[in-house]
């Protein structure tokens, strides 16, 4: 009942190209698919990352800009932050240590259904 406004692309930039694209308060990260890319820091200042990169995009950005010299390729993903605490246990996530007993126990009890 959320909305937080999911938005993917998969971006290839030809050399010298350039993609922006404002965040509007939305949060992310590009993941560096091929060649390298540029991405332009809040200061002014520019990272180049290579292939295999994860870039952590600020909440407080306005927009994203990268660009790539010699060509590349990236993924951009971002939607609202919810905000909300984190608790992470073996393949589940939720938002408390309780509720992550919770699903152990509902796993181990067959709630899932049936494994494929």
């Amino acid at each position: 009942d959320r909305e937080t406004r999911p938005f993917i692309v998969d971006v290839e930039l030809l050399s010298g190209g350039t993609f922006a694209e404002p965040l509007d308060g939305r949060q992310g990260f590009i993941l560096v698919v091929e060649g390298t890319v540029g991405v332009l820091d809040a200061d002014g200042t520019t990272a180049l990352y290579g292939e295999g990169s994860l870039i952590e995009l600020s909440k407080t950005g306005d927009a994203v800009e990268v660009h790539s010299d010699t060509g590349g390729r990236f993924v951009l993903a971002t939607g609202q932050a919810l905000d909300e605490p984190i608790a992470k246990g073996g393949p589940f996530v939720m938002n408390t240590k309780s509720e992550i007993y919770h699903a152990f126990q509902d796993y181990s009890a067959g709630k899932f259904g049936p494994a494929l």
